[in-house]
Formats: C-alpha cells, structure tokens, sequence
C-alpha cells in the first residue's frame, strides 16, 4: 500500500475517534498530537500510538471502526493480537432468535441431536 493511502486511512480513524479520545482525556489533545506524528513521521508509528491511546484511555470504538483497525494492522503486518487485545469495542447486541449459523450449538444443536428418528 502506498504510504499516503496509508497515512490517509490511519488519520481517518484518528479523526473519527477524536471525540472519544477528547472525552477521556480532555486537558490533552491527543487526537492533533497523534495526526501530526502521522503527517509528519511515519503512519505505522502513529497507528501504534493512536492504538495504545485508545487502549489506555478505555476509548470505546464501533463494530465497524474495529473492522477498520484490523484492515490496517493487517497491512502493516501487526499481529491480530496487537490490534484487538486490550480495544472496548461497542458490540450490537446479541440477536437470540438469529439463526443463520452454520453450525448448531447451544440449546438449539443439543436439540437437533435428538429431533426426528
């Protein structure tokens, strides 16, 4: 990946995450610090500061945003661990009438053990 698509994507999440980021800690401002590190150093240091920001400060990111970070880690060959471990990620809630697993477990697998014949 290029490394201005990459200090793009990682000052896109930096920006989308500055109003979390500024309600845990509001006598710093973070979200400026960590876009000039990445505007003027290197994205992959930048992207590991805003990642220990946000674990630090118990800033709470999306489903979607959390998907984002993986993609970027990813590209930057960081460990999966080095991403999620330690984020608070916003869940949706859980559905219990969904049942488009493929695979059966819990409640609904044990009794398809013993349906039918």
């Amino acid at each position: 990946m290029p490394e201005a698509e990459l200090r793009e994507s990682v000052l896109a999440e930096i920006r989308s995450a500055s109003p979390a980021l500024t309600r845990a800690v509001p006598e710093r401002d973070l979200a400026p610090a960590l876009g000039q590190v990445v505007a003027e150093v290197d994205a992959d240091l930048g992207f590991r500061l805003f990642l220990r920001a946000l674990k630090a400060y118990g800033s709470t990111v999306a489903e979607d945003q959390y998907h984002r970070l993986l993609a970027i880690g990813e590209r930057l060959a960081h460990p999966l661990t080095a991403v999620f471990e330690g984020l608070d990620v916003r869940w949706p809630p859980l559905d219990p009438g969904r049942r488009d697993f493929e695979f059966g477990f819990g409640l609904p697998g044990l009794s398809r053990m013993f349906d039918g014949e």
